[in-house]
């Protein structure tokens, strides 16, 4: 009897171990523990985006009133009727007009320095005055009074005459053409363009050709 316990459990000792060699060597059972892994999650720093603001070099442009007033201007030294009109885009016979009108009297063309005057707005016109009226014959001699501004090549051109006719009419400005003074008066033969023979037609050769017979 004791025979048979022993072999008993010698069969159940030899079934357990080769239970447990079977689960070791599947690696269901360890003798080291397994290290379990926990997932970390990494946060990421997200940086926020600028936008860069660049200034347009271009300007801004405004645009400038139109003056449409009288304006006072003070004579400075080297000031003369010519550079003024030209340096606010006006006529000088408008200029001198406007004055006149105002009771500033600029007729002799002299300036002084610090003198007062007025520069017309831009809408003033002077009367025009023709100085060779087209009812004047070619030939005619007229008098002039000199206006400020007055230049003889004008003169010469709006009477249709030339400057050296103007300067042979007047013995006194052939010293100083240029030198004209507000007031004085010229004469201009007038028309001396329109005198001016136009050249005879050139002759035209006319060829001639001689008939030859028909038999």
């Amino acid at each position: 009897m004791s025979k048979i316990l022993v072999a008993v459990g010698m069969l159940i000792v030899l079934a357990g171990a080769t239970y447990s060699f079977g689960r070791f060597s599947s690696g269901d059972w360890s003798l080291v523990p397994t290290p379990t892994f926990t997932q970390t999650m990494t946060s990421t720093r997200v940086m926020p985006t600028e936008t860069v603001f660049i200034p347009s070099d271009t300007p801004t442009t405004t645009a400038t009133p139109t003056r449409s007033i009288a304006l006072s201007y003070t004579v400075l030294e080297g000031d003369n009727l010519s550079y003024i009109s030209n340096e606010h885009d006006i006529e000088i016979d408008a200029l001198v007009a406007y004055n006149l009108a105002e009771g500033i009297d600029l007729t002799g063309g002299i300036l002084q320095p610090n003198q007062e005057i007025l520069i017309p707005p831009p809408s003033f016109k002077s009367t025009a005055v023709d100085v060779c009226p087209t009812s004047i014959a070619p030939g005619a001699i007229i008098q002039h009074k000199i206006r400020p501004g007055d230049i003889l090549q004008s003169l010469a051109d709006e009477c249709s005459t030339t400057l050296d006719a103007i300067l042979m009419a007047n013995e006194g400005l052939s010293d100083n053409p240029n030198l004209l003074m507000v007031g004085d008066v010229i004469e201009i033969p007038v028309g001396l363009l329109h005198l001016t023979p136009s050249p005879p037609p050139s002759p035209t050769r006319v060829s001639r050709s001689t008939a030859i017979p028909t038999q």
